[in-house]
């Protein structure tokens, strides 16, 4: 969905959802990521499917009917997901100069 085809209360709370599933999506592609950051876009996914789902707002057609056929946000995420990259450490707790 996009911006210019919002017409309703519900068309509004499914172009949120469509948008904070991109994002989730951009964050899944990155390897090096913020987990708890990634989390808090996901659970913030979460809650606007559920209130979609809630509100039975019609969501054929979008990212959140994939999530739903997927089975949940955390599923349609690691579809997307790359293997995160670890930073290493020194014992000191500072981080190498290499």
């Amino acid at each position: 969905m996009l911006s210019h085809e919002v017409r309703s209360p519900e068309d509004a709370l499914l172009y949120l959802a469509d948008c904070q599933l991109a994002t989730v999506v951009h964050m899944a592609l990155r390897e090096t990521r913020l987990v708890h950051e990634y989390n808090r876009q996901k659970d913030i996914a979460k809650r606007l499917c559920n209130w979609l789902a809630d509100f039975k707002v019609d969501v054929k057609g979008t990212r959140v009917e994939k999530v739903v056929a997927a089975g949940g946000v955390d599923l349609y995420a690691q579809r997307y997901e790359v293997p995160r990259k670890t930073k290493s450490r020194s014992t000191t707790g500072k981080r190498n100069a290499s």
